[in-house]
């Protein structure tokens, strides 16, 4: 079986969506930069626009005030305790941390308990049909990676969606959020 870096190898010229990520396919993976083509991704509008948009859970739906959404893979590296602990300094607002497990989630409970019952977890993987409402319906998305993001998609789907964001500079967001 072929590796990535010998599949890499053998390809004409590759496509990634930042210099970031051209300097970590170089660094990493060996590619020659002379191979590599820098093009920016474009909005996601078509998540804004969708036949089969699905609304927002039952349990959110009547939330009023500020909504601060944190949203995509539940990782480590992505620094959802970070944002726990800075979300208790914060009132007026409640914070939802959308988006499917890839870690333990008690740690994060357990943090989140400490910010007065204002954080919700909708821990699951979360469709296309179903992100619109999530992001008309936040105020503020918040990407907190606390030391990679490769890309960072949910900042495209919320800049789509004329949503602000603020996120860590880190990995490819820069560039993105340039």
């Amino acid at each position: 079986a072929a590796t990535l870096r010998d599949l890499l190898a053998r390809m004409d010229a590759v496509i990634v969506h930042t210099e970031h990520g051209a300097g970590r396919l170089s660094v990493d993976f060996g590619v020659d930069p002379a191979k590599l083509a820098v093009i920016p991704h474009g909005a996601f509008d078509c998540l804004t626009r969708q036949q089969d948009e699905q609304p927002l859970p039952q349990e959110l739906q009547g939330v009023e005030g500020p909504v601060i959404l944190a949203f995509g893979l539940v990782r480590p590296y992505k620094g959802t305790d970070v944002l726990l602990r800075a979300f208790r300094e914060l009132e007026g607002a409640e914070l939802w941390v959308v988006g499917m497990p890839r870690m333990p989630m008690e740690p994060l409970r357990e943090l989140a308990a400490e910010a007065g019952g204002r954080v919700r977890f909708v821990d699951r993987f979360v469709t296309d049909p179903e992100i619109p409402a999530f992001m008309r319906r936040a105020d503020l998305v918040v990407l907190p990676a606390s030391w990679q993001e490769p890309f960072g998609r949910v900042v495209i789907e919320a800049m789509s969606a004329g949503v602000p964001v603020i996120a860590s500079r880190v990995g490819g967001i820069p560039e993105i959020l340039t």
